[in-house]
C-alpha cells in the first residue's frame, strides 16, 4: 500500500503541469470565443481515455495476465510520447512561421 501512495504522489506534479499548458494550448491556438470550448474538449478527451483505458486494462488483465498488461502499457504510453513529441514540433514550427 505504501508503494501504492509513493507512485500516485508524483499525480500531484503531472497534474500541476498539465492543466495549465493545457489552458495555454488552448488560448494559443484557438480563437478567443472557443477557447472555453476548447478547454472542455480537452477535459472531455481526459475522462474518454481514462474510461477506455480501465475498461481495456480490465479485460487484459482478466484474459491475459499482469505482464501483458504491463508491457500493453509501456507500449502505448511510449506511442503517446511519440506522438506529442512530433505533435509539438510540428506545431511550433507551423507557429513560428505566422
Amino acid at each position: 500500500m505504501a508503494m501504492m501512495y509513493f507512485s500516485q504522489s508524483f499525480q500531484l506534479f503531472a497534474y500541476a503541469v498539465f492543466i495549465p499548458a493545457a489552458a495555454y494550448y488552448v488560448s494559443g491556438y484557438m480563437a478567443e470565443l472557443d477557447q472555453v470550448k476548447g478547454q472542455a474538449f480537452i477535459t472531455s478527451a481526459i475522462t474518454v481515455g481514462g474510461v477506455f483505458s480501465n475498461l481495456v486494462s480490465g479485460w487484459i488483465l482478466d484474459n491475459l495476465g499482469i505482464t501483458v498488461m504491463l508491457i500493453t502499457g509501456a507500449v502505448v504510453c511510449g506511442v503517446g510520447v511519440v506522438i506529442a513529441f512530433f505533435s509539438m514540433s510540428s506545431a511550433s514550427s507551423r507557429h513560428r512561421t505566422t
